[in-house]
């Protein structure tokens, strides 16, 4: 019991020198012999250790392998993208289990591996596990995560026609997944069904709240938001204050709508709060251009001792952005390395080069591409460039930035067409002439001046 205590210890602090201490400790007093520990000491190294060799050294020491070992080691090669080893492990597994399908399918959905989904999807089948809510749920919940969802649902439908008890964690996968691929209408509708018809007597939980509040910020819907907010208040047990997850999709969800008051009240309530708190309530003042404010929770979140994380910093260029503050924007990229050595990502380059592009400072907004640690060529970037440069006639700049579009995505016409046009407003018709020949060559009819 005692060493298990010591493994759980290990897996909570990623204290990878106890655990070598244990695996140690297992092989001098030959307890690695028993399989339970033998299988926590590859979980452990699964958990505390980037390199897969040690998982499979762990392995290969078993002497007695149980299906839980076979698990460990196929869910550590998913997790670190090696999917062809992870579906040989599968073929060679004696007797797979319920479980080595629920977490191959957790994996393929963590990492969108649809191909081998589909393969464990067809093992769920032939094995009569489909119709097991533990499969059946992690099936939905993992085609969701691949953008399959019409598959999640149809997964979901055959069981409800099967009679099969559907739960709230079948309901709620079916929900996210649509949430996660932009369907935020079908998903709504899915959760009217499940509270309005209470199909199987099935109630939602704070998943389910939260996954709905998500999709009304995506639309958005507010009234359907408040809708959910009033539901949640008159069948949960806890207060909105109370339950920080639900708190912060709130705060996402009244901010898109102009409302700065209740997400106020309700983040000065919260008795608990966290990165994504701070990150809504920056980001929601950003959006509604109280920049002002958007720096001040800023600074307030350093001081609670809170570090912020990358969309933090995408809360802060937005504001800056709406606020037309270029300087102060240079500063914070620049501070992202030096002081909160965060990597800046195309997001953050993005609203950068934008501002900059519509300050009609083109030869600093193309020295931020030129930094771009993630690369320079990007089209939000380019493509921002030169808009941009179009808007300010800036034809030397316009006619770089598209060339460069051009080699990223030579069948985008519009910005052909974008070109064209700026050489056209310039008087410069024997340039435009040359894009549209171009145009020709693609074999694209379009209207001259249509953009």
């Amino acid at each position: 019991i005692w060493l298990a205590e010591l493994f759980h210890n290990c897996f909570q602090t990623k204290n990878i020198k106890l655990g070598r201490g244990l695996h140690s400790l297992l092989i001098k007093t030959s307890l690695l012999l028993d399989t339970f520990l033998a299988n926590r000491l590859m979980e452990m190294y699964s958990r505390c250790c980037d390199s897969i060799v040690s998982v499979q050294k762990a392995f290969d020491e078993i002497e007695f392998r149980n299906c839980h070992s076979w698990n460990i080691l196929m869910n550590s090669y998913c997790q670190v993208g090696r999917l062809c080893t992870a579906r040989k492990l599968f073929d060679e597994i004696p007797v797979p289990s319920l479980y080595t399908a629920v977490g191959l399918a957790n994996a393929c959905g963590g990492l969108g591996f649809l191909k081998l989904l589909r393969q464990v999807h067809g093992f769920a089948i032939v094995s009569g596990f489909k119709f097991n809510n533990v499969v059946r749920n992690a099936l939905v919940d993992a085609y969701g995560k691949c953008g399959e969802y019409e598959t999640s649902r149809w997964i979901f439908r055959t069981i409800i026609d099967k009679d099969i008890v559907s739960n709230v964690v079948s309901w709620t996968s079916l929900i996210s997944g649509f949430v996660k691929n932009g369907e935020g209408e079908t998903a709504l509708s899915i959760f009217r069904r499940m509270v309005v018809e209470e199909e199987d007597d099935v109630s939602p939980n704070e998943v389910t709240y939260v996954s709905c509040l998500s999709a009304c910020a995506d639309l958005p819907s507010i009234s359907t938001g408040k809708q959910i907010h009033c539901r949640f208040i008159r069948t949960s047990d806890t207060s909105v204050s109370d339950n920080v997850s639900i708190s912060n999709a709130l705060i996402d969800v009244y901010s898109k709508s102009g409302d700065m008051i209740y997400p106020m009240n309700l983040f000065r309530s919260l008795r608990t709060k966290n990165t994504v708190t701070w990150n809504s309530m920056i980001v929601g003042f950003a959006r509604n251009g109280s920049v002002s404010e958007s720096l001040s929770t800023f600074g307030n979140m350093s001081k609670a001792g809170f570090r912020p994380d990358e969309v933090t910093l995408v809360g802060i260029l937005t504001g800056c952005s709406h606020s037309g503050l270029e300087s102060e924007g240079l500063k914070f990229l620049d501070s992202m390395e030096d002081e909160f050595d965060l990597i800046p990502r195309y997001d953050h380059y993005g609203i950068l080069v934008d501002l900059l592009g519509r300050k009609d400072r083109f030869s600093e907004a193309l020295r931020v591409i030129e930094r771009a640690r993630c690369g320079p060529n990007h089209e939000g970037m380019w493509g921002a460039v030169l808009s941009s440069s179009c808007v300010h006639g800036d034809l030397k700049t316009a006619t770089r930035a598209a060339e460069v579009l051009f080699g990223l995505d030579p069948e985008n016409v519009g910005r052909y067409v974008t070109l064209s046009n700026v050489y056209r407003g310039s008087g410069r018709w024997d340039e435009s002439a040359r894009i549209r020949e171009r145009l020709k060559e693609m074999d694209v009819e379009k209207e001259v001046g249509c953009s």
